[in-house]
């Protein structure tokens, strides 16, 4: 089942109010916004974001934040404005949707108290894309063209030093083929494994990788580390889920087909 892919971004609070509750506070806040996903067991997770300090008109969070529902029919995102300076209360306000009744676009989400009445002039300011992912499998498929062929294929010219020479540089071109087309292959399961179109390059899914580790409460640290040929590669501490460790392995194998043509290419430049 491929799952749908929420994208949220809490670009910023209007008109927030103390919490009620709260005692011995001063008129400023330290507000942040919990982002929850309710539903089946797969599809529950809860990310944050920053703190902003002493700000309740008008907070900047400027953050995005990523779920992928595999049964949108049960699932809710709720959106949970909370005081990190509290005394006794932290509850700001909050909005629970269902999934089905999510739009894209830049939306505003009306903020309610515990009360569920609406909260005056109180809100968030958001951005949502929804993607259904689908595989792309079926893309890989290529037709037959000539660099599949055989090589003595190739019509002979009648100079045998430039048939050999002609032969030889054809052989190049067709491992570089070969390569590229797998390379091709990898980067495109990666794309997918990370909820991003065959377009994107490998810089985008690095950040939604780095953005999983970061929000994966079993991951210790992540850094970069160089291999024993130089290049760089993401070292991982701590356990992953099933999801990442595959992620992880497409991520190790483009990259270890990116370092295998360039390794070709050097030798090949300096033969």
């Amino acid at each position: 089942i491929d799952p749908l892919n929420i994208r949220i971004k809490i670009i910023s609070g209007q008109q927030l109010p103390r919490p009620k509750g709260a005692t011995f506070k001063a008129d400023s806040i330290d507000p942040y916004v919990v982002i929850q996903c309710l539903g089946l067991p797969i599809d529950c997770s809860e990310m944050r974001t920053a703190t902003v300090s002493n700000d309740r008109n008008n907070p900047i969070f400027d953050e995005s934040f990523e779920f992928n529902v595999y049964l949108p029919d049960l699932a809710m995102i709720r959106f949970l404005v909370l005081d990190d300076d509290y005394i006794e209360d932290d509850f700001i306000g909050q909005l629970t949707v269902p999934v089905t009744c999510l739009q894209p676009g830049y939306r505003h989400v009306r903020l309610m108290n515990l009360h569920d009445e609406v909260i005056p002039n109180a809100s968030l300011f958001i951005q949502i894309a929804l993607t259904n992912r689908f595989r792309f499998k079926h893309k890989l498929k290529r037709k037959k063209s000539w660099n599949q062929k055989n090589l003595v294929d190739l019509k002979q010219l009648g100079w045998r030093n430039l048939d050999d020479k002609i032969k030889s540089i054809f052989s190049l071109v067709h491992k570089s083929s070969l390569l590229r087309n797998s390379i091709e292959k990898y980067l495109i399961e990666l794309c997918d494994e990370c909820c991003l179109p065959e377009s994107a390059n490998i810089a985008q899914c690095l950040r939604i990788i780095v953005l999983r580790m970061t929000t994966c409460s079993s991951v210790t640290s992540l850094k970069i580390v160089k291999t024993e040929s130089g290049y760089p590669s993401l070292k991982v501490d701590g356990e992953l889920t099933a999801k990442l460790t595959r992620t992880m392995d497409l991520l190790d194998r483009i990259l270890l087909e990116l370092f295998l043509a360039i390794d070709q290419s050097k030798n090949h430049i300096t033969s």
